[in-house]
């Protein structure tokens, strides 16, 4: 009985020897892969479109003046000094418009830093015009009635708009294809400006028609401009970006013709020389779209390097 009850066991462990071999063996436990990272490395090309605007003001400057006191009646340095008091001492333009084109650049990165250089060109119509009257009576001649009124018109505009500047970044992969960077370099572009003023004369002198003065620039400027902005990658070649630029290019001036009143006659009476100056220093808000030559994620941390495929 005995060696009955031993065989049996026998039997039954070979039994569950034989069943645990058939059972499948598990695998050891394997973390999951972390996410590709995308890499910005490359060049790329794009276009932009967005608006601009200019706050500074056309500046009027006296630079000489005259009077014929050789005339009898109102022939006195009254006039010249009351013309020079209305003469409109600044034009306050406010310049705003559309700005569009493109660009082209190359990024290396470097960790989570991204290192980049951009050369951009962009159309614009940035302008404005202001209007601006002064009048002022000539000493002495108030009690008459006598008046010296000047009005004028400036304006200005940016034509175009381009830059070559360096780019600093930092990268949020994994997390997020984003790209926060500041960018700053060189600026040129083609500026214009223009002012008109015209002159009458009131009360009981007769001092011919009104006279009037022009001047205009129009010239390429060279500069200087800043910013920051924004890309999210949002395809392996395709990325979106928003951008502020800060741009200056400078302080032109250009003379009027001389403003020269004429009495009855036809003989000069009394005038003034003026100069216009006007800042061309502004800021620009722009969309724009950027196709990436290469572009594709790589490895956890290969931020698009070599040895990591893109896909």
């Amino acid at each position: 009985m005995k060696k009955l009850v031993l065989a049996g066991l026998a039997l039954a462990a070979l039994g569950d020897a034989a069943s645990a071999a058939d059972r499948p063996v598990k695998a050891p436990y394997q973390p999951p892969a972390p996410p590709p990272v995308y890499g910005w490395t490359g060049f790329y090309i794009g276009v932009n479109a967005g608006g601009g605007w200019d706050r500074r003001d056309v500046v009027e400057s006296l630079t000489s003046s005259f009077c014929n006191t050789t005339l009898g009646g109102c022939g006195t340095g009254a006039f010249s000094a009351a013309a020079n008091s209305a003469l409109p001492p600044a034009f306050p333009v406010r310049s705003s418009g559309f700005i569009g084109g493109g660009q082209l650049g190359y990024n290396y990165q470097t960790g989570a830093v991204v290192w980049g250089v951009e050369a951009d060109f962009q159309g614009a119509n940035i302008h404005g015009s202001n209007v601006q009257s002064l009048t002022a009576v000539p000493p002495g001649f108030g009690g008459i009635g006598s008046t010296v009124t000047i009005a004028g018109v400036a304006d200005k505009k940016l034509d175009f708009l381009g830059t070559v500047r360096g780019r600093v970044g930092v990268a949020f992969d994994p997390l997020l294809p984003v790209l926060l960077y500041a960018t700053g370099g060189f600026a040129y572009g083609h500026v214009s400006s223009s002012t008109t003023l015209t002159e009458v004369v009131g009360g009981p002198c007769f001092c011919g028609l009104p006279a009037a003065a022009t001047g205009s620039i129009s010239t390429t400027r060279t500069g200087w401009s800043a910013g920051a902005g924004g890309e999210w990658a949002f395809s392996p070649a395709l990325s979106v970006r928003v951008e502020w630029l800060h741009y200056d290019l400078g302080t032109p001036s250009y003379g009027l013709t001389p403003l020269t009143q004429l009495n009855g006659a036809g003989v000069p009476f009394f005038g003034i020389s003026t100069v216009s100056s006007t800042t061309f220093r502004g800021d620009i808000v722009r969309a724009g779209l950027n196709w990436k030559f290469g572009g594709g994620y790589g490895g956890p941390s290969g931020y698009g390097g070599p040895g990591y495929p893109a896909y």
